[in-house]
């Protein structure tokens, strides 16, 4: 009996002891696990905390970046308000010139205008007289040379004809006074005896007259007087013979011959103007006497 509680004991006794062999290897594959568990987790502790220091640092850059970039930005405000005022100042310091540039070259522009106009109207005027000129030649040659009659006489005209004088007054009255008394010494060089001869003598005087050269204009204005005393322009030229003499001063001059004029011609149409001047030479004033208006008899 007692051999067979040991033979069936046996087994019982074998068992147990694989069980408690077996504790001893579970428990040391569990704490290897827990262990292997630990390393892992502290392993993605340490990445996580490499992770974090890694984006600390970007965070960081990217901070610093863009804080250089505001700076810049900054900087870059201030310089562009610089140069915007340096831009200002120098608007205002250069609009006005440029502005009293442009005013000049319109007021040039408009000069320009005005030259092309006169250059145009001489070109003109040129050949007009070139026409006139050969004209001249053409009646030179063909005619014979003026009689050398006494003054006044109205024979032996070449016939330099009203044509050439009306041009010649055309020019007095636009103010080309050089161009006008050349027109008119030749009317008078080629046409002595032509009844507009006193017309042409007359402006002649009136020329030195505007030009202010009263000596040469009283000179002129006597060869009026003295050649052509039945003309139109008798009259005219002793008047103006008197402003020039007032001109210069010499009144008591001035005087002798408006009384001659009003008694040679006490009925022409300038008479009256003689009378007003003398009127104020004797009272002591000075006489205001402008050109009168020449009218072709």
């Amino acid at each position: 009996m007692s051999n067979r509680w040991i033979q069936s004991s046996l087994p019982l006794a074998c068992a147990a002891m694989l069980v408690f062999s077996a504790r001893p290897a579970a428990a040391q594959s569990t704490k290897d696990m827990i262990l292997e568990t630990q390393r892992q987790l502290a392993g993605v502790q340490e990445e996580l905390r490499q992770r974090d220091r890694e984006s600390a640092e970007r965070f960081a850059a990217l901070e610093a970046l863009i804080k250089q970039n505001m700076e810049s930005t900054t900087r870059l405000n201030q310089a562009i308000a610089v140069i915007e005022r340096a831009v200002n100042k120098q608007s205002d310091a250069i609009l006005p010139p440029v502005t009293r540039t442009a005013a000049k070259a319109d007021a040039l522009s408009d000069q320009f205008g005005g030259l092309r106009d006169a250059v145009e109207e001489t070109n003109a005027m040129l050949l007009k007289l070139t026409t006139e000129v050969a004209d001249i030649k053409t009646q030179l040659t063909t005619l014979p040379p003026p009689s050398m009659g006494a003054p006044g006489e109205t024979g032996g005209d070449t016939g330099l004809g009203d044509n050439f004088l009306s041009n010649a007054v055309g020019d007095f009255n636009r103010g080309s006074y050089d161009l006008a008394k050349a027109q008119f010494e030749d009317f008078l060089k080629f046409s002595p005896n032509s009844p507009q001869a006193a017309e042409a003598q007359y402006y002649l005087a009136q020329i030195a007259y505007n030009q202010n050269d009263y000596e040469t204009a009283i000179r002129q204005f006597d060869v009026v007087i003295q050649r052509y005393p039945g003309s139109f322009f008798g009259p005219e030229a002793q008047f103006k013979k008197a402003a020039a003499l007032e001109r210069l001063g010499r009144t008591m001059e001035a005087q002798r011959e408006l009384d001659a004029l009003i008694g040679r011609y006490p009925n022409a149409s300038i008479t009256e103007n003689a009378r007003g001047l003398l009127q104020q030479l004797q009272a002591g004033g000075s006489g205001a006497a402008g050109k009168p208006s020449p009218l072709r008899p």
